[in-house]
């Protein structure tokens, strides 16, 4: 679980985390890098590649852009993280249990990470709640998904993945959280918009 809260240590009241993963032989996921940004000034606060854990099976580089020469490069010049442990480690310099934690599909950042966190906000289920208030629709034109581009697109109306790293389609992990970050902003600060947004969105699925 998180860390504990102490009233004599400084810990960020809002954090958004973003994780990149691979799978491994075991087939489980691993984490292959990591963003942490604070919620409330958009600063930087963790943006590393992560070592290996265990072997794997497949890289996902197609997805976001990292191999084992990456990490080999990272981890020679000390400028990677030494398995998921290190990289919960270093989110934990700045969160503890009292800590909002805000992520794009958060459940996927705990588990490569192996830790749980009750105080949590995620932007991808305000948006499909504020849609579907009730039930997200299982029959019909199938189930909803709202891949965080599309939410992006339609509901900021901002592009990712425009080739920060040379590649047009590769995932960004600072994007990433920065593109979390303003959609649970804008959900709570503009309820307007979001509701308008959803009431669309509602009428173009069905």
């Amino acid at each position: 679980m998180s860390p504990r809260h102490r009233d004599s240590a400084q810990k960020r009241k809002a954090v958004v985390i973003a994780c990149e993963f691979g799978i491994a032989e075991s087939r489980r996921n691993e984490p292959v890098a990591i963003c942490a940004v604070d919620c409330l000034t958009g600063d930087t606060l963790v943006s590393s590649l992560v070592a290996l854990s265990q072997p794997m099976f497949d890289w996902r580089k197609n997805i976001h852009g990292i191999d084992l020469h990456q990490i080999n490069a990272a981890m020679k010049s000390g400028q990677c993280l030494a398995g998921w442990r290190a990289a919960r480690d270093k989110l934990f310099e700045y969160i503890d249990e009292e800590t909002i934690l805000v992520g794009y599909g958060i459940r996927l950042p705990l588990e490569l990470l192996r830790f749980y966190h009750t105080n949590i906000v995620d932007p991808q289920v305000l948006v499909t709640a504020a849609i579907f208030p009730k039930r997200i629709p299982l029959m019909g034109k199938g189930k909803y998904k709202s891949p965080l581009p599309h939410v992006c697109s339609e509901f900021l109306r901002i592009t990712l993945r425009q080739g920060l790293h040379g590649e047009v389609g590769i995932h960004d992990r600072l994007e990433n959280a920065l593109a979390a970050r303003e959609i649970a902003l804008k959900c709570i600060q503009k309820p307007d918009e979001l509701r308008d947004w959803a009431h669309r969105k509602k009428i173009e699925f069905w």
